[in-house]
């Protein structure tokens, strides 16, 4: 038989377990996009990486061309992926100023990504998160890793045939 401290106890499991499954009380952190790009305003895409490869793209009436290393229709459905790129969210960022940028994996970095005018230079992978840290302008963002795929791609791979 329960005793009431025992019923009183198991009243109160499910109301333990609530407050700690929604957590009342505490915010839940905002997170802005990496770029205030959105992938409709991007007209052009250049991809440098550390094999010395670069790929250029192009939007020209609705549709992607590849215009280097070769000249073809474009696979819309990987550029479309990476357009995606462009707010994925920045979990955190910090000033990049008066830090070693080796430290981060940035000097050089291992890819840049040139969506229109904006550069993007990719680095190292933090320890913690394993999010990739990503340079835009005078800041370093930490991003989740889910484009490397994309920007270390063979140029075929951007390529219409490469769909």
């Amino acid at each position: 038989m329960l005793t009431k401290k025992s019923l009183i106890l198991l009243l109160l499991l499910p109301l333990l377990a609530a407050i700690t499954w929604f957590k009342p009380g505490l915010e839940q952190p905002q997170t802005a996009p990496l770029t205030s790009l959105l992938p409709d305003e991007i007209n052009t895409i250049q991809i440098s990486n550390h094999r010395g490869e670069s790929i250029k793209l192009q939007r020209k009436n609705g549709h992607w061309v590849m215009q280097q290393p070769t000249s073809s229709e474009a696979n819309s459905h990987r550029i479309n992926e990476l357009l995606g790129i462009s707010q994925t969210p920045s979990h955190t960022h910090f000033n990049s100023k008066d830090r070693d940028l080796t430290d981060y994996g940035l000097n050089p970095a291992h890819v840049v990504l040139q969506l229109n005018e904006l550069k993007l230079q990719f680095g190292n992978i933090e320890p913690l998160y394993q999010r990739r840290y990503v340079k835009v302008g005078d800041q370093i963002h930490l991003i989740d890793d889910g484009f490397q795929h994309h920007l270390l791609a063979p140029a075929s791979a951007f390529t219409a045939t490469g769909e």
